[in-house]
């Protein structure tokens, strides 16, 4: 598995190098947020709707035995388009306009002027919500379980981002992401949390390429995300309830800012079937007298085998695997790798709103009921 990490981590650099090279209108999407947290580690998922290849990934923190997934739409997601897989005006036009003489016919040919992409098209604006449940043994369960034990690790969360961009050319955009996080309230360790409300969560800025490489059946596309650290998860780490400050300077133990680059893979077997690689970096920029033993770098890859059932439906089978690299440890020294399975489904309620259930089956251990988790991305493209 090692080799499969290093790998992905020179193709995610290599990605990030392409990111200003050649670009193809492609702003199809689905990123399903899936993140895993336990004491302030999460990862994140991601997915899409559209014949081209998404992933399910990441998060702000992380730890393969971590539980508690968490932030939303943090994996390569390359926006939700209305009008992703349909021609474009000047492709219409195109077609509408060339057509062969019939012999002995005379027949006028015309080209239309394609149309112009009025200002209010160009702005993205978008809800999505991400919604981290129980175990299948229990569903309705207000806690997530623990991927081994089956024992509550951390609260059932719901995950709310309020994305407002703007496509400043075919396939690139730029993008905020205000995220904000609901809790159920619930007894972990014998001690009760609270409920907490659209409490601000780990929001960022964000460069995404459509269309890095477009080959035939191939593509490849990908993002650059900055997460400052204003908000209590990021400050504090988990979902920042309970903040710890070091006594003899003031500055919180757990606060980084974070950057990370993803990239999704694509290959089109058939109008059907196709194949997606998503692979994330996440760098986190601590201050230097907290960052021994704590984590530098995560890296996660979702590998997946998408079938479209019809235009509106998608299945998949994906594999997830992740692992990160502490500060003060040799760069290619791998600690807390995890690895699980994940059946979902893609569902095209309207055209600009998507459903998409998924469950966790980690392989880490024997695979049951009571560890097995469910949940659901529920992806609404306004603008």
């Amino acid at each position: 598995m090692k080799r499969s990490f290093y790998l992905g981590a020179i193709t995610i650099l290599t990605a990030s190098a392409l990111v200003s090279a050649n670009s193809h209108a492609l702003e199809s999407v689905n990123e399903k947020s899936t993140l895993r947290k336990t004491g302030g580690i999460a990862k994140k998922k991601i997915k899409k709707s559209t014949k081209v290849g998404a992933k399910k990934s990441d998060a702000i923190s992380t730890s393969a035995s971590a539980t508690e997934k968490a932030a939303l739409i943090d994996g390569v997601e390359v926006e939700l388009d209305a009008n992703a897989g349909k021609k474009s005006d000047t492709d219409a036009s195109a077609a509408a306009t060339t057509a062969a003489p019939t012999t002995g016919t005379s027949v006028s040919q015309s080209t239309a002027p394609a149309t112009t992409p009025s200002a209010l098209s160009k702005v993205i604006l978008n809800i999505n919500n991400s919604y981290y449940g129980s175990q299948l043994s229990e569903p309705f369960k207000m806690a997530q379980p623990d991927p081994t034990t089956g024992n509550n690790a951390a609260n059932a969360r719901l995950e709310s981002q309020v994305v407002l961009g703007y496509r400043v050319a075919p396939g690139h955009s730029v993008s905020a992401h205000a995220g904000f996080l609901t809790l159920a309230g619930t007894t972990i360790d014998g001690e009760k949390s609270p409920n907490v409300t659209a409490k601000p969560m780990a929001s960022y800025v964000r460069y995404a390429n459509g269309a890095i490489i477009k080959k035939g059946a191939f593509l490849l596309n990908g993002d650059v995300r900055f997460y400052p650290a204003v908000t209590d998860d990021l400050k504090c780490g988990g979902a920042g309830l309970n903040c710890r400050r070091d006594v003899a300077t003031g500055k919180y133990k757990n606060k980084r800012h974070v950057i990370r680059s993803g990239h999704n893979i694509s290959y089109d077997f058939s109008p059907k079937v196709n194949f997606t690689a998503s692979n994330i970096v996440r760098f986190r920029v601590r201050e230097r007298e907290f960052q021994n033993g704590r984590e530098a770098v995560f890296y996660e890859s979702f590998l997946a085998l998408n079938y479209n059932v019809s235009d509106s439906l998608q299945l998949t089978m994906g594999y997830d695997m992740t692992a990160a690299n502490d500060y003060g440890t040799s760069l290619f020294k791998f600690v807390r790798q995890g690895t699980y399975l994940e059946p979902s489904l893609s569902y095209n309620i309207t055209p600009k709103l998507v459903f998409n259930p998924w469950v966790d089956i980690y392989t880490g251990n024997k695979i049951s009921m009571n560890t097995a988790q469910w949940g659901f991305n529920l992806l609404a493209s306004i603008l």
